[in-house]
């Protein structure tokens, strides 16, 4: 059985990937690919360190330290009463949050164990967009869910070397009580693409990862597309679209490396 895990890192992607798989579930079914669906936040939760209370498990409930562990073993018995019962020899999952909100190695290192024994090949894919984009959309849904700092803490920390560890040496202690968390309050480690890619390699092997650009026509639904045409004109969108088709998997600058 074979495993592809799309990893976000934004949740637009990966929704649009789960609708993607329900809409075309049929013909998905036909050449043997299945897409369960596997509750992706509780995946998460079960991976994640028991103190980094991210605000999204806050809200789920799932901010209780012992939650880890009686997810990972939710999660092990769904694996097995699920995946010998399937019909397909190929699965695909989007969750965005295990892109987004897992940092450390020892949280890659949980999921890997945690899917490694049921799949004899587990590949990852994250969808990325332009890092200064990417930075205003999550901005924008940071101040919705309670941030109160600008974005000076990020534009000094373009200025190092190392985008990934600054982000990180910036969090402090998660406050459920005050809703202080660090993954609204704290800079988003993921931009750094290269670190990204670094890590989640280390956890599941070399050549395991790869990176692809999500501003997609594929991924637009046919109505969107239209208002692309009228905006940037039909030649420019194919333009586009070739140009998205010959991307390949390759190791982009971190946000501080000034290239």
């Amino acid at each position: 059985m074979r495993l592809t895990l799309f990893i976000g890192p934004t949740e637009k992607a990966a929704m649009r990937l789960r609708g993607l798989f329900k809409e075309k579930e049929a013909p998905l079914a036909k050449q043997g690919i299945m897409a369960p669906d596997w509750n992706h936040v509780r995946l998460y939760a079960a991976c994640a360190e028991a103190e980094e209370i991210s605000s999204l498990r806050h809200k789920r409930g799932l901010d209780n330290p012992l939650v880890q562990q009686t997810l990972t073993a939710e999660f092990q018995s769904l694996l097995a009463r699920e995946l010998p019962e399937m019909k397909g020899n190929h699965v695909v999952l989007a969750a965005a949050q295990l892109g987004s909100l897992l940092s450390r190695p020892a949280e890659l290192a949980r999921l890997h164990d945690l899917l490694a024994p049921h799949f004899e090949r587990i590949e990852i894919v994250a969808h990325l967009e332009e890092q200064a984009r990417a930075l205003t959309q999550h901005y924008n849904l940071a101040v919705l869910d309670g941030r109160r700092r600008d974005l000076g803490q990020e534009l000094a920390l373009a200025g190092q070397k190392d985008w990934w560890k600054g982000a990180l040496a910036l969090r402090g202690e998660n406050d459920s009580y005050l809703a202080q968390f660090n993954d609204v309050q704290c800079p988003p480690f993921w931009l750094d693409y290269k670190a990204l890619l670094a890590a989640w390699e280390k956890a599941f092997g070399k050549g395991r990862v790869t990176l692809r650009p999500w501003i997609c026509p594929r991924f637009v639904p046919k109505p969107a597309r239209r208002s692309w045409k009228l905006c940037w004109g039909s030649n420019r969108l194919a333009r586009y679209s070739r140009t998205a088709s010959r991307y390949r998997r390759r190791r982009p600058p971190s946000p501080g490396s000034g290239r």
